[in-house]
């Protein structure tokens, strides 16, 4: 059996201080063989970029960019002017996690717009994909991207492949902007939730060749196992549920996003 694609963990975060080695052996044992690190900001794309280094039981990789959250903190700085050396580095796949949330920050929207802008410049730059966060900022942000992909080359990779939504919540704005250009969507814990019925259906629209699974650790754990700190072991209950929803095999869900993330990443990919 192929092995499994965590798409996004962040396997920087405080939560995994005291025991990263075991999580690293749990995600080994439960045949997890890829995991992509999205960064929220310089010191998080810096650390990302040492944890890929050190371990070589899982194929590590990173996506480096400022999360929307963490804008204003470096509105005033040219921080991609730091994090674009960094992009160079073979470990680096994509730009991210890069985007809007007007749910936790709602007073600095032109602040995230621009730091976003400034994201998506880096990766048409570098041609790697995006990785996207949205909540609650459906209009502007697809705004945004339907300016961004009429700037990609064409001669540019990332114009036929051009990121992923992380954590796609049902959105169907999201979901047909998604499908009618070439973006993959992130599915993750909430899948598994018993009283997801809606967005189960919802799910069911989506190609297989267009979904990724994620854990999005340590946060969103799946059923279960909410309550608990998400790792990327649990990334089998996803699978396993989307198994289920589409009437596969876990094997084949597996087989099929791992080829899906892959294929986006540029991994394996001469």
């Amino acid at each position: 059996m192929k092995g499994l694609f965590d798409s996004h963990c962040h396997l920087y975060a405080p939560q995994f201080d005291e025991d990263l080695d075991a999580v690293i052996q749990r995600a080994q044992e439960q045949n997890i063989t890829h995991i992509l690190i999205p960064a929220e900001d310089y010191e998080s794309s810096i650390r990302t970029l040492q944890i890929c280094s050190t371990y070589e039981e899982i194929a590590l990789y990173a996506a480096l960019g400022i999360q929307p959250q963490n804008a204003t903190s470096t509105i005033n700085e040219n921080i991609y002017d730091y994090i674009n050396p960094l992009t160079s580095n073979p470990k680096v796949v994509a730009i991210g996690e890069i985007g809007l949330d007007y749910y936790w920050t709602k007073d600095e929207k032109d602040v995230q717009k621009a730091i976003l802008n400034k994201g998506l410049d880096l990766a048409i730059e570098v041609d790697k994909p995006v990785v996207l966060h949205n909540r609650e900022s459906t209009g502007d942000m697809l705004s945004i991207l339907q300016n961004w992909l009429q700037r990609i080359p064409t001669q540019k990779i990332i114009s036929t492949l051009p990121g992923v939504f992380h954590a796609f919540n049902g959105d169907p704005l999201i979901l047909d902007f998604a499908l009618i250009n070439s973006f993959y969507l992130g599915i993750g814990g909430p899948v598994t939730f018993k009283n997801a019925k809606v967005f189960q259906e919802i799910i069911t629209r989506i190609p297989l060749d267009r979904i990724l699974i994620e854990t999005d650790s340590p946060y969103l754990s799946p059923h279960p196992l909410r309550g608990r700190r998400n790792e990327p072991s649990f990334v089998v209950y996803i699978a396993q549920r989307l198994a289920d929803l589409y009437r596969k095999t876990i094997e084949e869900i597996i087989e099929v996003t791992t080829e899906n993330a892959k294929r986006l990443f540029r991994i394996g990919v001469k």
